[in-house]
């Protein structure tokens, strides 16, 4: 929840903490970018730059847009996989294929577990 410490007026405060948490859940994505993504080989790791400069690498969440291909896009889950970096990812696509990718981050108090 959002914290409003200069308002003192209760009244307005609520209102201000119930707007805030509002557009939170209306935008879930703290931070976003769009890549273009060159697959030139099916099922290898592609470098993919970013700008999003998350605290934790890993929090870096993709979301396939449209390709030139009928594919899928995935990352290495295997123990030998190689870590995300603050300025890039590492994906595989199914097939050979030119990718729009959605990459973004989400609000902490948003966060996710997935398994």
């Amino acid at each position: 929840m959002a914290d409003f410490p200069g308002v003192k007026d209760a009244t307005l405060k609520t209102e201000l903490e119930r707007y805030a948490d509002g557009q939170r859940v209306r935008q879930p994505m703290a931070k976003f970018e769009i890549v273009l993504a060159n697959f030139t080989v099916a099922n290898q790791d592609l470098d993919i730059p970013h700008s999003l400069a998350p605290d934790d690498p890993e929090s870096v969440h993709y979301i396939l847009i449209g390709a030139t291909a009928a594919t899928s896009l995935y990352q290495d889950m295997t123990g030998t996989r190689k870590p995300w970096q603050k300025t890039h990812i590492l994906l595989r696509s199914s097939a050979i294929a030119r990718a729009i990718i959605l990459l973004f981050i989400t609000d902490e108090r948003q966060k996710v577990t997935f398994f």
